[in-house]
């Protein structure tokens, strides 16, 4: 605490400003931030330390540069989600299929896929809906405690450990909620990126095609597809056209939704049918470290079936 005895050294034009009662009898020149006080005949120099750190923090802090090419972007999406241990994801996939020879009727398929996500502990909450040829299909998983439970409404009740048969597995499902090897991924692509400033984000887009991108299409199309064309099933997957653009917060640096649009033809190995299919896909990125843990509830782990 800086005393009578202390008295700011200002610029000579200032020198006829004293403080009374400390015993100081003439000024020194210096900084503008040094304090002299008498001790025993002797002066001794105080630096406001404090406000010399704040004023290089504050400097450093204006000369910290934003990222601004895509690569820089990604990067510091990548640390902040690394950072973030849960948040939602709300898919939804709008796709055209065209299935069997030469050109089948085409088909209208949706899928609206909403998961709750924790890291650490890992837990998920997941709900589906589909629309598949027609016939609605919901479905329900949840993980924790390293515990699976799944129901559908093909089935009267919930399973203990059940994945045949569920879509999307719980290895898909993995892999849509890690965003940050997603962005890792994407990273892999910034050269092709082009970026764009929107309201309050960074729209990063790159368009691609060919065989480079066909683990990615496998990806999506067991999102997206029933059981019977899970990309094991499929041969001579073909990437048309990906477009793939990414929004994230510039104030934050999350990712905030995602727009996929996919152009694929396969073929289905179990009947030889050709296969083409287009889809539109949209991810929202939301309640990020909102949700606490996930808990299965009572009624699920006490109703729930080992087996069929």
């Amino acid at each position: 605490m800086l005393t009578a005895g202390d008295r700011p050294v200002i610029p000579d034009r200032f020198s006829s400003w004293n403080l009374s009662g400390g015993g100081l009898s003439q000024y020194e020149g210096g900084s503008p931030f040094t304090f002299i006080r008498h001790t025993g005949g002797k002066m001794k120099k105080l630096f406001l330390t404090s406000l010399a750190i704040s004023t290089l923090t504050l400097g450093l802090s204006a000369c910290s540069p934003k990222p601004d090419t895509p690569e820089e972007i990604l990067d510091a999406s990548i640390k902040a989600m690394e950072e973030t241990n849960s948040f939602q994801i709300d898919m939804n996939i709008d796709q055209d299929l065209i299935y069997g020879p030469p050109r089948g009727e085409l088909d209208k398929q949706t899928a609206k896929i909403v998961t709750d996500y924790v890291k650490e502990p890992e837990g998920l909450h997941l709900n589906t809906q589909m629309n598949v040829a027609g016939a609605k299909v919901d479905a329900e998983m949840y993980l924790a405690e390293s515990e699976v439970y799944t129901t559908s409404s093909r089935w009267d009740h919930w399973y203990k450990g059940k994945e045949d048969g569920y879509q999307p597995s719980l290895d898909t499902v993995r892999k849509m909620v890690d965003l940050d090897k997603r962005l890792e991924w994407l990273k892999t692509h910034s050269e092709e990126m082009e970026v764009k400033e929107e309201e309050e984000q960074w729209v990063l887009t790159f368009t691609g095609e060919g065989d480079k991108f066909n683990r990615f299409t496998e990806f999506i199309l067991d999102l997206s597809k029933p059981a019977l064309y899970h990309s094991k099933y499929l041969e001579d997957i073909k990437t048309n056209d990906l477009t793939y653009s990414i929004y994230i917060n510039r104030e934050s640096f999350l990712p905030a939704k995602s727009d996929i649009n996919m152009d694929i033809e396969m073929m289905n190995e179990l009947d030889g049918n050709e296969m083409a299919t287009t889809q539109t896909i949209k991810e929202t990125y939301t309640k990020i470290d909102e949700i606490e843990a996930i808990t299965i509830p009572s009624e699920v782990k006490d109703t729930a079936k080992d087996k069929f």
